[in-house]
């Protein structure tokens, strides 16, 4: 069940991951990169939504008035090492508790 459990976060997580890569993608590709330059969201063609709101709580999107919407490029450098180190704990982690799986499988009578 623990296993199981662990995978589904992992999935979430990368889903979440996903969607917010698209999202700066979007912002990119549009040139939103500066409170002069921002867009509406139905400009850019993105819902709001909870990977929007994740991005606007980093600081990795920001909000220019009450509807326009531009990345932050020096605070999206600044969290990604975090994200990396944080995903490699992660992984850690799981790799450390599949080996203590696969140690007890082998030593059970």
């Amino acid at each position: 069940m623990s296993l199981s459990l662990l995978v589904a976060l992992v999935i979430l997580m990368e889903l979440i991951r996903y969607s917010r890569r698209r999202i700066m993608n979007t912002l990119r590709y549009h040139d939103s990169l500066s409170p002069g330059s921002a867009k509406t969201l139905a400009e850019l063609g993105i819902r709001n939504t909870f990977a929007v709101s994740t991005l606007l709580l980093s600081g990795v999107v920001k909000k220019e008035g009450p509807d326009r919407y531009f990345l932050d490029s020096d605070r999206l450098r600044k969290l990604e090492g975090w994200q990396l180190m944080f995903l490699y704990v992660i992984f850690t982690i799981a790799v450390v508790f599949l080996l203590v799986v696969w140690a007890k499988l082998l030593l059970s009578p």
